[in-house]
């Protein structure tokens, strides 16, 4: 199977969000992705591997910035 490209526009896949990241929903991401813009130097060309990335709301963050990202996620 090819890998997806990515998409520009964050999607969320889960209809139980509120279940997999916690009582504050994807709005978590907010505390979250300043800190990934601090230590992170993303440029459009960048391909980006995410080892652990939870549920992917900042995968699919980072997916919007540059060129490919593969993300993988060892707990169901």
């Amino acid at each position: 199977m090819p890998p997806q490209t990515a998409q520009k526009e964050s999607t969320y896949y889960y209809r139980n969000i509120d279940q997999i990241v916690g009582e504050q929903g994807p709005w978590d991401l907010q505390q979250r992705w300043p800190e990934v813009q601090r230590y992170a130097d993303l440029r459009s060309d960048d391909c980006v591997l995410d080892v652990g990335c939870a549920e992917g709301l900042v995968t699919m963050e980072v997916a919007r910035l540059v060129q490919q990202v593969r993300a993988v996620e060892v707990s169901p």
